[in-house]
C-alpha cells in the first residue's frame, strides 16, 4: 500500500462487503476520473480474504490517497460509513456505495456547487438512481458529457433529501449533527434522517446536476425479503420520528404569484411532494425550483373532473391533499364526497393558508 502527501479536498468513504468484481469496477473508474485531490478510505466490513487482498494491493496516484479500513465484523451501512465519517479530515466527505461508476469530473462538479453557496450541506451528482440513464448504446461518459452541457445553466437543484449511494457533505454538516443515526437498522432510511438533521441546522439539500454517477442498487443486498422487511422497519421508525411526507396535487388555474410560489416552495422544503397541474404559462415559474416539485403541464386549464379522474386512478403512492381554488360549490361538495368518502385525502376548495398549513404539518 502507497501513500502520498497531497492534501485532500475531500474524503471519500467507499463501503465495502464481498463482490469484489464490482469492487474492482467501481475503483478502477474512481481513480480513473478523479481529478481533485482525495483520500480513498476502502471500508471493509468484513470480507473474504478475496476482497481483503485485492484492496490490500491497491496503489496510490497523484491524485488520490488510498487508505483501508479493515473492520473486524460486517457493522452494515450504517456502522461501516460511520467508521469512515469518523475518521475523515477533509472539508468534504463523500460516501460512495462499491455498486457506482464515476464519471469524468464528477467530483469538481460536486465542489463547485458546494464554493457556490456556502448554505448547502449535502449534495448527490445525477445520477440512474434519478431517472437519467444512458440512453442505446450511450457510455456512462457520455451521459456525463451531455449533462455538462445540458446544466451548465442551472448546475444546483434543490431537493427534499440525499439519498446516500454518493452523499457529499460539509465539513460543518458533521461538526454539528454529528454521524448517522445508529438506532436505523443497517440498511434504509438513515440518508433521509441524516438530511433531514441536517436541514433542521439551517443546511440545504441539493444535486449537483452536471456531476454524474451510474448506480446499479441494491447490488449488495440482493435477498428481496430481508430489504422489504428492513425499509419497512426503518420507515416505520423513520415516520414516527419525522411524519410522513404528503402528496398534494396544486391545481394551478392562473398564472401563480411570487405568494403561491412562496407557499410551494415551503412545502416542498418540509419534503411533500408537489404535483402542480396548469397550462405551461401557469406553472412555468416553479419548473426547477426544487426537486419536490413536480411540474405537470397540461393543454389546457384542468377541469374538475379529469382531477378526480387522476386521482380516481392512481392507487400506488395515492395523493393526500388536493389544492385547488374554485368558488363553485358544488365543486367544493364533489371534490369534498368523493375524497372524504375515501378517507385519504383533504381537500381544499378554496386554499386558506392556515387550513393548509394544518393539513401539511
Amino acid at each position: 500500500m502507497e501513500t502520498n502527501s497531497i492534501q485532500p479536498v475531500c474524503d471519500v468513504v467507499l463501503l465495502s462487503w464481498n463482490q469484489v468484481e464490482m469492487l474492482e469496477a467501481c475503483v478502477e473508474q474512481f481513480l480513473k476520473y478523479t481529478d481533485q485531490p482525495v483520500r480513498l478510505m476502502v471500508v471493509d466490513n468484513a470480507s473474504e480474504p478475496k476482497t481483503k487482498k485485492y484492496i490490500q494491493s491497491l496503489k496510490s496516484t497523484a491524485a488520490v490517497r488510498i487508505d483501508p479500513i479493515f473492520n473486524s465484523e460486517n457493522l452494515g451501512f450504517v456502522g461501516g460509513m460511520n467508521v469512515g465519517l469518523r475518521a475523515s479530515r477533509a472539508p468534504i466527505v463523500c460516501l460512495l456505495n462499491n455498486d457506482t461508476l464515476v464519471t469524468p469530473h464528477w467530483l469538481s462538479h460536486i465542489l463547485a456547487v458546494f464554493n457556490a453557496n456556502p448554505s448547502i450541506g449535502i449534495l448527490n451528482p445525477n445520477s440512474s438512481t434519478f431517472g437519467v440513464w444512458p440512453k442505446a448504446a450511450e457510455s456512462v461518459e457520455a451521459v456525463a458529457a451531455r449533462l455538462a452541457v445540458q446544466h451548465q445553466a442551472q448546475p444546483f437543484m434543490e431537493i427534499g433529501t440525499c439519498i446516500g449511494f454518493c452523499m457529499a457533505i460539509r465539513r460543518q454538516v458533521i461538526e454539528k449533527i454529528g454521524h448517522l443515526e445508529t438506532t436505523l437498522h443497517k440498511f434504509f432510511f438513515e440518508d433521509t434522517d441524516y438530511c433531514k438533521r441536517a436541514k433542521q441546522v439551517g443546511f440545504l439539500c441539493g444535486v449537483a446536476q452536471q456531476a454524474y454517477v451510474f448506480h446499479y442498487e441494491h447490488r449488495s443486498f440482493k435477498n428481496k425479503k430481508h430489504r422489504d422487511f428492513y425499509f419497512k422497519q426503518n420507515q416505520r421508525l423513520f415516520y414516527e420520528k419525522w411524519g410522513k411526507p404528503k402528496r398534494i396535487v396544486w391545481v394551478i388555474q392562473k398564472p401563480i404569484s411570487e405568494k403561491d410560489r412562496q407557499e410551494v416552495l415551503a412545502l416542498a422544503r418540509k419534503d411533500h411532494f408537489i404535483y402542480a397541474l396548469g397550462v405551461e404559462e401557469h406553472v412555468a415559474l416553479l419548473r426547477g425550483l426544487h426537486g419536490q416539485i413536480m411540474v405537470q403541464p397540461t393543454v389546457r386549464p384542468p377541469s374538475l373532473f379529469k382531477i378526480l379522474w387522476r386521482v380516481f386512478k392512481r392507487r400506488k403512492k395515492p395523493y393526500d391533499v388536493i389544492v385547488m381554488e374554485n368558488e363553485n360549490r358544488i365543486c367544493a361538495w364533489l371534490l369534498d364526497l368523493f375524497c372524504g368518502e375515501l378517507d385519504r385525502w383533504f381537500c381544499i376548495s378554496t386554499p386558506n393558508r392556515t387550513d393548509l398549513r394544518g393539513a401539511t404539518n
